[in-house]
């Protein structure tokens, strides 16, 4: 009775394991996707509307409201949306695809996953099994380190 009591919660445990790293079903990915694709327009129009005021303030000589203006843009996070679609040769094999709206796709990939710049510049990518990678660039070779441990390799644009 001893012996079986330790296998049964190791049996528990890594069935409760096992379900904690299933993906999100595609439903709610796709919710959640359409949640992101509002707010990046959101902070878009408001940065635009913030530059304007910027403008406007500096040209009425009210450098006390254009700074307030200035220090609320620094917070704002990065911009990580491109205008345009970018394909990228991915080293170990297939294409990673990184769309404007922060979705990544990559050939060998089930679904898509997500990508954001982060502030230092590199761009953070995660992959359809919720796998993340740091890509850093030097003359316009992406260096991709996985943060899971391990793995590298680099992408380059096709």
């Amino acid at each position: 009775m001893k012996i079986f009591l330790p296998i049964f919660i190791l049996v528990v445990l890594s069935s409760t394991v096992l379900h904690a790293a299933d993906p999100i079903p595609l439903e709610l990915e796709l919710l959640q996707d359409q949640r992101d694709q509002k707010i990046d327009e959101i902070n878009r129009i408001y940065k635009e509307q913030l530059e304007k005021l910027k403008i406007k303030y500096t040209k009425q000589g009210n450098l006390d409201a254009a700074n307030k203006v200035v220090e609320i843009l620094k917070m704002l996070p990065i911009s990580s949306l491109p205008e345009k679609e970018t394909r990228w040769k991915w080293g170990s094999g297939g294409e990673l695809v990184l769309k404007p709206n922060g979705i990544a796709t990559h050939t060998i990939w089930k679904r898509s996953g997500k990508w954001r710049k982060e502030e230092d510049g590199s761009l953070r990518l995660e992959s359809d099994i919720r796998k993340e990678f740091k890509v850093t660039f030097k003359d316009g070779v992406g260096h991709v380190v996985s943060l899971g441990g391990g793995g590298r390799t680099t992408i380059v644009p096709k």
